[in-house]
């Protein structure tokens, strides 16, 4: 003869069970997308490739005659994810200048050919020329570097083409 076991479960208990399975369940589903990284675990840096990234420009096309804007924003635009880690912005640009240009002054700070930023966008511009002056204005190669801002790991890096429209007028062109 078998013996049945019978296990009393308090009702209160019965009216909680589906709340604590979706608890669980919602646990078990998040657990493999987070992780846990320490500072000094190099392996937790990720490769160049691994975080991709773009310039965006605004505006397309740029005279330094314009009155709405002092230059071009470039913007940094994550494409898949932003990285967890501080991020610092290496700009570099072969011809032309990058400034800030921001509230709530307003007031133009001018960064030089080659800068750090600890933010994700800034401005370029171009010197103006006499207009008696022909010169042949090569395209314009700007490059970013996001680094890791602890390491100085490059995370993402990416390149942007300025092509002259006419002496006084530039595009932007993707590189190809």
């Amino acid at each position: 003869m078998s013996k049945q076991i019978h296990i009393r479960v308090p009702k209160v208990w019965m009216k909680k069970l589906p709340v604590i399975a979706g608890i669980a369940l919602l646990f078990i589903m998040i657990l493999p997308c987070s992780a846990i990284v320490s500072p000094d675990d190099s392996t937790t840096i990720p490769q160049s490739d691994s975080y991709p990234i773009e310039i965006r420009a605004d505006p397309s096309e740029y005279a330094a005659t314009m009155s709405s804007t002092p230059g071009i924003n470039l913007s940094v635009h994550w494409i898949e994810m932003i990285p967890a880690e501080p991020v610092s912005y290496d700009w570099n640009t072969t011809s032309g200048r990058f400034f800030t240009w921001n509230a709530p002054d307003y007031e133009i700070k001018e960064l030089g050919n080659s800068t750090t930023t600890l933010t994700d966008s800034v401005y370029w511009s171009y010197m103006v020329l006499d207009p008696d002056e022909s010169v042949v204005r090569e395209p314009v190669i700007i490059t970013l570097a996001a680094k890791n801002e602890t390491s100085r790991d490059v995370i993402a890096n990416t390149t942007l083409q300025i092509e002259w429209k006419d002496d006084m007028v530039v595009v932007i062109r993707p590189v190809a």
